[in-house]
């Protein structure tokens, strides 16, 4: 990651993109024992589930009315 910002000396670099790969990166390696790059899509799906289920934590379902 350092490395990377390195390269981009004097621009700007997106600090919450930056620090949500290098958290993936560590779940993956210990987890799966695999690289970010190499689970990237599940971690995009897993980033979309979340969002549909913060969305719909917010919705009031009565069972008796349809």
């Amino acid at each position: 990651m350092l490395e990377r910002w390195k390269e981009k000396e004097g621009a700007e670099v997106e600090i919450y993109e930056e620090l949500r790969t290098l958290t993936s990166e560590v779940i993956s390696r210990t987890a799966f024992g695999s690289s970010f790059e190499e689970g990237k899509q599940i971690f995009g799906m897993l980033h979309k589930m979340m969002a549909l289920a913060e969305t719909n934590m917010y919705t009031i379902r009565l069972p008796l009315i349809r």
